[in-house]
């Protein structure tokens, strides 16, 4: 789910905790019957999983296609390698 528009665990937070924020679930994605672009591709792609799982799987995944597009760094592109402490040493034989 998405919390203020970031990814969180569902099942490791309590609602009391997020009292007045905006919250968005599985429902929360897609207008009027038709689905998101994330639940579409999910559907082309046979990228189900249980009934608990894949709800959270697109949440998660229409919060990381948004982190992309605000340029938040990511475990899974190249922009983290620009860091110095993710970056490999060199030894001082190579």
């Amino acid at each position: 789910m998405l919390v203020e528009g970031r990814r969180i665990n569902a099942c490791l937070t309590l609602a009391a905790m997020h009292d007045g924020d905006a919250v968005t679930t599985i429902e929360g994605h897609g207008h009027r019957g038709q689905a998101a672009p994330v639940q579409a591709a999910f559907v082309r792609h046979d990228g189900f999983q249980c009934g608990y799982c894949t709800p959270g799987q697109i949440c998660s995944a229409a919060g990381a296609l948004q982190e992309l597009r605000d340029g938040m760094p990511s475990h899974a592109t190249g922009d983290r390698r620009r860091s110095r402490c993710c970056m490999p040493t060199r030894s001082a034989s190579a």
